[in-house]
């Protein structure tokens, strides 16, 4: 899940205000950063990426993948991967 840097100390919830949705764009975008880094088969990390990527920076995705994101997002030096 990608979640604005806010200070906020909730998760939001599906819905909620500050949930990210995924936009038909963002399939589009997934499959770009897939086809850009070779990492077919990585759709669920590539739309995390995607999603991240259209929020306002900075932002921070917290993952306990630390190595998918990172090779996704290497081109966006405003979005973060926080490995927990």
């Amino acid at each position: 899940v990608a979640v604005r840097l806010s200070g906020q100390k909730t998760t939001p919830r599906a819905g909620e205000r500050g949930a990210c949705p995924v936009l038909a764009q963002d399939y589009r975008d997934a499959a770009e950063l897939m086809d850009a880094t070779r990492m077919g088969g990585h759709t669920i990390d590539a739309l995390v990426a995607a999603v991240a990527r259209r929020q306002p920076r900075p932002v921070l995705v917290a993952t306990s993948d630390p190595v998918d994101l990172p090779r996704l997002l290497q081109r966006d030096p405003g979005v973060g991967v926080l490995p927990v």
